[in-house]
């Protein structure tokens, strides 16, 4: 059940990803300046890569700050190269790399938030961690 609960927030959000990512060019509204997809995946992929950290937290025997961080951000970046792949086969939409730029400092940027929150702290129930469920980390 642990796995679950640390990797389902993660599956979730790839399907709003994908969701998103299936909307067709024409109907994207067009809110007015030139880097509005950009911030738009910086923010998708920064919670993206605040659950990758999370998932990996919880995963990881005995996870470490800058390499977890470095983790979430390259997982979040890999699932963004499946998005841009996605996103060639929907109408009036396009793969860029700019985009996936976008994606690797939203990733950045959401695992280094996560490891700014919980610092060193070992999730529960990792070997470094508490594995009383009673007893908050």
């Amino acid at each position: 059940m642990e796995r679950f609960t640390a990797w389902a927030p993660v599956v979730a959000w790839g399907l709003v990803i994908f969701g998103l990512s299936s909307i067709p060019g024409t109907e994207i509204p067009d809110v007015g300046f030139s880097w509005a997809d950009k911030v738009a995946h910086v923010c998708v992929y920064g919670v993206l890569g605040a659950l990758f950290h999370r998932g990996w937290r919880r995963s990881l025997s005995r996870p470490a700050g800058a390499a977890l961080v470095a983790i979430a951000a390259l997982s979040a970046l890999a699932y963004g190269i499946t998005d841009e792949i996605h996103q060639m086969f929907v109408p009036n939409r396009s793969s860029e790399l700019l985009d996936l730029a976008a994606d690797l400092v939203g990733g950045l940027l959401g695992g280094g938030t996560m490891s700014l929150v919980f610092g060193a702290r070992p999730a529960p129930g990792t070997a470094a961690g508490p594995t009383n469920p009673a007893r908050p980390d």
